[in-house]
């Protein structure tokens, strides 16, 4: 059977986009589309047909095939986003559990797609579509990263540390990042893309500019304050970036992300 991430995936409908609140065990046959799941919180095993099961805690990223046979039993409430979606020519993948590295990108991407799905504001069905493409993106990268020797990944630890703690306070410049790793800055950029598929600047762009969705969608902050909040020095540099994102600006983006 082929694996989910070494294949070119062509979805061809987005079924549904949900948090599953999951508390009682139920009994899945003969699946009827694809899903790739998120686990907030909760413990669940997952008995596969001819498979030893599997249990999985917060943070588990699952993908389960369409025409799959298993029960999901669950040994402390909690809840899981779902995106349910079918592919072209019915293809059938191996089932996958992968605890995730890159949390905060990962969820947000789940939560930002159930929210969109949710309000269904005009063009929702294709930043859903995008989406899921990224999060598919990311998760290749991430896995396709377990390959890489942990000597390269050892030496970018101070840096990935500094980053998810100072992204949204702070200029994180490159030549800081690789002074931390005592590397050059030629090897430090050269490990970093090898392994997240991205330069440095952009991958904390990325970060910044979840964290800005997260806000913008949240609590009536005021635009320049949530521009600061996410590690920007300035207003006009934050709606640039943030509508090369997201294709709108940070004011319509919380206009149609809202209730």
């Amino acid at each position: 059977m082929k694996n989910l991430f070494d294949e070119n995936v062509f979805i061809t409908n987005i079924v549904s986009i949900a948090t599953v609140n999951t508390n009682t065990n139920k009994i899945h046959k003969n699946r009827v589309c694809h899903c790739i799941a998120y686990n907030i919180s909760g413990e669940k095993t997952y008995h596969f047909e001819g498979e030893e099961p599997y249990t999985v805690n917060d943070d588990c990223f699952l993908y389960f095939s369409k025409g799959s046979n298993y029960i999901a039993e669950f040994s402390s409430p909690g809840s899981t986003f779902a995106i349910n979606f079918d592919s072209q020519n019915n293809e059938i993948f191996n089932h996958i559990h992968y605890y995730v590295k890159n949390k905060n990108l990962i969820t947000n991407l789940f939560k930002e797609a159930e929210l969109i799905w949710r309000t269904k504001h005009s063009g929702y069905y294709q930043k859903c579509l995008s989406i899921i493409y990224e999060i598919l993106y990311l998760m290749t990268n991430e896995m396709n990263s377990d390959y890489i020797p942990s000597a390269k990944k050892d030496i970018l630890s101070p840096a990935m540390k500094y980053i998810d703690d100072n992204f949204h306070k702070e200029i994180i410049s490159v030549h800081h990042l690789s002074s931390l790793c005592k590397v050059s800055e030629v090897y430090f950029r050269a490990i970093f893309k090898s392994i997240y598929g991205t330069s440095p600047i952009k991958y904390i762009n990325k970060l910044k500019l979840t964290r800005a969705k997260e806000l913008l969608c949240g609590e009536d902050i005021p635009i320049n304050e949530v521009a600061f909040m996410s590690g920007f020095n300035d207003t006009s540099t934050f709606s640039r970036e943030f509508k090369k994102e997201a294709g709108v600006t940070p004011a319509i983006y919380r206009k149609s992300h809202t209730m």
